[in-house]
């Protein structure tokens, strides 16, 4: 676990900061998307609308104009072409034509010389001709020029001046207006290019929208707008939403470390031990300290997750802050009976040593083992180590010791001398063994204080004629001296570390 262990997760916890910024960004360059094609969607629309009430107009004027069938200028003809120009709304000026020749006008009245009639850049069904001319000199202004369209039909032409289509809604786009023929296109109004450059790829289906008129057939429009353009025209949305991402990924990271950080809790980690099959049961064997033989060993318990290990002293101490202690211990014994029951190569008289928290007994919640465990059914002995503490002390203590003591439980003295004692519970209650706790044989070669209380230790052994293990033994020195002090049994890395029950079991079966 340690500095390794919170430096990985925080990493972790940048990483899907980052993920977390960069769907944020995704998702806001969607909707930027989606925004900016709704912009030029409605723009074209508007282009479209327009052409629609242009040709609607023009068709109108010229049709009612041509009905009267006149050959020649006249009064009257001016006067019928400036009334229907002061109706309009989007003609600019009509002429009157003789043959080819341009003979009058709207603005200018009769010509003093007759203009000949431009080539069209196309005709539509009806013979109506089109042309699109970028610098038209009105008659009116000698020095005026405007881009236009010409539309004749019969004897009228009408001007549309280009520029009838830039408003604002629109004019702060690339654009064209362009008549579609036999896979030709021709220039209208706009921005000349602007259909040819989306044709030609060179503008991504993102940046511009086309569309064509339902009503009025062959006239479509196009109109880009680059992201550059679209950034810069939407700076504050842009600026907020880059602060927006930001803040998400960092409180995301933040959020997850500390999330992380909480599940790596020992308090965290222990309370979900259970579940999440977390704890590592292993066995430590104990023998015979004259023959060698192995007659029994200690559960001891591990705890390993994806976060790393924990100490028993830190898992220990929550399972009793948390009181689920009952919990777990049904756990283990439900775990390590179930393995021993399959195991068949047991020594004679095994005794199979597990650690008992002394709250279970004070709540008598440890007597549900006389139900759950069958003992007269198994090959091996079982046997509850308990440390002393003042819950022994009590009249229900001492009788639910008695309940598996008549059950056929061994009781044992763990770490005696180490804390907590009182001699009054060696004579009052029923047990059957007594361990030296490692503390006072780490002292014998030092020749310590506890070591010298080791004689005193047995005498209580013999007087209670209990059974007694050293624990800790790791060298042949201290297994001599305990030898000499009556000790007949003992554990330590003298003879075995604790292992994996499937390790313990070849280790047993290459003893045997």
């Amino acid at each position: 676990m340690g500095f390794q262990s919170d430096k990985k997760y925080s990493i972790y916890s940048m990483l899907i900061g980052c993920c977390a910024s960069f769907l944020c960004l995704v998702f806001i360059f969607i909707i930027s998307v989606k925004n900016l094609q709704e912009q030029l969607e409605i723009k074209a629309n508007k282009i479209i609308a327009k052409v629609d009430d242009v040709s609607k107009e023009r068709e109108l004027v010229l049709t009612l104009l041509n009905a009267s069938d006149d050959k020649i200028c006249n009064d009257s003809i001016l006067l019928n072409m400036r009334r229907a120009l002061f109706d309009a709304r989007y003609i600019k000026d009509i002429g009157f034509f003789e043959g080819n020749y341009l003979v009058c006008t709207t603005g200018a009245g009769y010509l003093k010389e007759p203009l000949l009639d431009f080539d069209p850049d196309f005709k539509l069904s009806d013979g109506t001709s089109v042309r699109y001319v970028q610098h038209l000199k009105l008659q009116l202004f000698d020095s005026k020029y405007i881009q236009a369209v010409l539309v004749r039909k019969k004897n009228y032409n009408v001007v549309l001046a280009a520029n009838i289509f830039d408003e604002s809604a629109i004019s702060g786009e690339d654009w064209e207006l362009v008549y579609i023929k036999d896979k030709s296109y021709f220039h209208l109004a706009g921005n000349i290019g602007v259909y040819n450059t989306i044709k030609q790829g060179q503008i991504t289906e993102l940046e511009h929208f086309m569309t064509c008129s339902d009503s009025i057939k062959n006239y479509c429009t196009a109109i880009i707008m680059p992201w550059e353009k679209y950034i810069s025209e939407n700076k504050i949305f842009i600026l907020f939403s880059v602060v927006l991402i930001t803040l998400i990924g960092i409180i995301v990271s933040l959020g997850l470390n500390y999330y992380f950080m909480s599940k790596r809790k020992v308090e965290y980690r222990t309370v979900n031990g259970i579940k999440n099959n977390n704890f590592i049961f292993q066995y430590q064997p104990i023998v015979e300290l004259n023959s060698g033989n192995i007659v029994g060993c200690e559960v001891l318990t591990r705890f390993k997750d994806h976060y790393g290990w924990l100490y028993p002293d830190e898992f220990i101490k929550t399972l009793q802050d948390k009181n689920i202690t009952w919990e777990f211990t049904e756990y283990m014994f439900r775990k390590v009976i179930h393995d021993f029951q399959l195991f068949q190569n047991i020594p004679e008289n095994f005794k199979l040593s597990f650690n008992i928290f002394p709250s279970d007994i004070e709540t008598g919640k440890i007597t549900k083992l006389i139900d759950s465990i069958k003992i007269n059914e198994l090959n091996f002995k079982v046997c509850l180590e308990i440390t002393e503490n003042e819950y022994l002390d009590s009249n229900s203590a001492h009788l639910y010791l008695q309940q598996l003591v008549q059950a056929g439980f061994i009781m044992s003295i763990d770490d005696f001398g180490t804390g907590y004692s009182n001699l009054k519970n060696l004579s009052t209650l029923d047990f059957h063994q007594l361990k030296i706790d490692r503390s006072f044989v780490q002292d014998i070669e030092t020749q310590g204080l506890k070591a010298s209380m080791i004689p005193n230790i047995m005498s209580l052994v013999e007087k209670f004629n209990y059974t007694c293990v050293a624990e800790g033994i790791e060298t042949k020195a201290q297994e001599d001296i305990l030898k000499t002090a009556g000790v007949k049994y003992g554990q330590g890395w003298r003879y075995a570390k604790a292992m994996p029950f499937e390790e313990f079991k070849d280790y047993i079966n290459k003893q045997s």
